[in-house]
C-alpha cells in the first residue's frame, strides 16, 4: 500500500509542503545577503569553462528562475542587467525570503510569484509575459510529478534560441548514494517529520559534513530525507531534452566525449590529456571513452548533481 501511495501522490505538492515546513535553503537574511555578495563578486554567472556569455544570455533579457526557492540564484542574476528576473516557487516562505533578499540588495529587476512549475505559462501571462529568453531550473525538476512535461513547458515559453539551464540529482553519479539514502528514509517514514528523523538517525553522521550553506539542520535533513526525489538518469534527461526540441550545449560534469573535448580545449590540456584529444580524433575511441568517463563519475568523480545547458531549436517530437 505504501508503494502505491508513493506512485500516486502529487510529488510537486508533497515537496512544496516539505520546503515550506522547514524553509529549505532559506538562510537568515544577513547570511543570504553575504552569500549573494560573494557570488556577485565572482563576476561570472556561468561556469569558468562555459561558452555562455553573460552579455549574450542575460543582458536585457527576460529570465525565469523556475523553482526559485529563497532567491539565491534570482538575486545573483539580477545585477547582470536582465530586463527582469521572474522567480516562481510554490512555497510562500521561500517567496517571502526571496523578496526580502531582493529588497536588501536593492534590486529593481526581480519579481517573485507563488505558484507551481506546472502553472508557469498562466502565471507568466498574468504578469504580462508570454515568452522568456533564459530559464534556470536548479535542483527542482526532480521534485516534480511530471518532469518531462515540465521540460516541455520550458520549451514552450522560451523564445527560439532561448537557453535552458537545468540541474538535478543524478542517480548515475557517486554510486547513487544520495538517492539510496533518500529512498530508505522516505519509505521507512510515513510523514515529513518521521522521514527527517529517520534519515538524520541513519545517515546524519556521514552527511553532516556536506552542509556547506548556513541553513538550519532541520532544513538540511528535510531536503535530503523528507523531500521526494525522482529517479532521472543522464540518458533519460538528454533523450527527453532532444526529443522535445533542445540542442545540448554543455554539461557539468561532462556527459560525453564531445563535451569533455570542448572543456579541455578551453584550458591548456596536460600532456596526458593532449594524447587523449588526439585519440578522440578517431571515431573508434569515442564511445569507449564516454563509457569509461561515465563509469568514473558513477564511482564518485564529479559529485551528485548534474547540470545541462541547452538551446531551444525546432520542435522534434512530443
Amino acid at each position: 500500500m505504501i508503494v502505491k501511495f508513493h506512485k500516486a501522490m502529487d510529488i510537486s505538492k508533497e515537496c512544496v509542503d516539505v520546503f515550506s515546513w522547514r524553509r529549505v535553503y532559506a538562510m537568515d537574511l544577513e547570511d543570504a545577503v553575504a552569500y549573494a555578495h560573494r557570488q556577485i563578486a565572482k563576476q561570472r554567472a556561468f561556469k569558468a569553462l562555459s561558452a555562455l556569455k553573460e552579455e549574450e544570455v542575460l543582458k536585457d533579457k527576460i529570465v525565469l528562475d523556475a523553482g526559485c526557492g529563497p532567491g539565491l540564484k534570482s538575486c545573483v542574476l539580477g545585477p547582470y542587467g536582465p530586463k527582469v528576473v521572474i522567480g516562481i516557487d510554490g512555497s510562500q516562505p521561500s517567496i517571502a525570503a526571496a523578496q526580502a533578499l531582493s529588497d536588501a540588495l536593492h534590486l529593481s529587476n526581480t519579481r517573485f510569484i507563488k505558484g507551481y512549475i506546472e502553472d508557469i505559462p498562466q502565471l507568466l501571462l498574468q504578469a504580462g509575459i508570454s515568452k522568456v529568453d533564459f530559464v534556470i531550473c536548479s535542483q527542482m525538476i526532480h521534485h516534480t510529478t511530471d518532469w518531462r512535461g515540465n521540460l516541455k513547458i520550458f520549451w514552450e515559453i522560451l523564445n527560439k534560441g532561448g537557453i535552458l539551464g537545468v540541474s538535478w540529482l543524478d542517480v548515475s553519479s557517486n554510486w547513487g548514494k544520495y538517492m539510496i539514502k533518500n529512498k530508505i528514509a522516505f519509505h521507512l517514514g510515513n510523514s515529513k517529520e518521521s522521514r527527517s528523523r529517520i534519515g538524520a538517525l541513519l545517515f546524519g553522521r556521514w552527511d553532516r559534513p556536506k552542509k556547506k550553506l548556513p541553513i538550519a539542520w532541520e532544513a538540511f535533513y528535510a531536503d535530503r530525507y523528507a523531500a521526494f526525489y525522482k529517479l532521472i538518469t543522464v540518458r533519460q534527461m538528454v533523450n527527453t531534452l532532444q526529443r522535445i526540441g533542445f540542442e545540448i550545449l554543455e554539461s557539468y560534469p561532462c556527459i560525453d566525449w564531445k563535451e569533455w573535448r570542448r572543456q579541455e580545449l578551453q584550458r591548456a590540456p596536460s600532456q596526458q590529456h593532449g594524447r587523449i584529444l588526439k585519440l578522440l580524433e578517431y571515431p573508434i575511441f569515442r564511445r569507449p571513452f564516454t563509457s569509461i568517463m561515465r563509469m568514473r563519475q558513477f564511482m564518485g568523480l564529479g559529485g551528485d548533481v548534474r547540470v545541462i545547458y541547452c538551446k531551444k531549436i525546432a520542435h522534434q517530437g512530443k
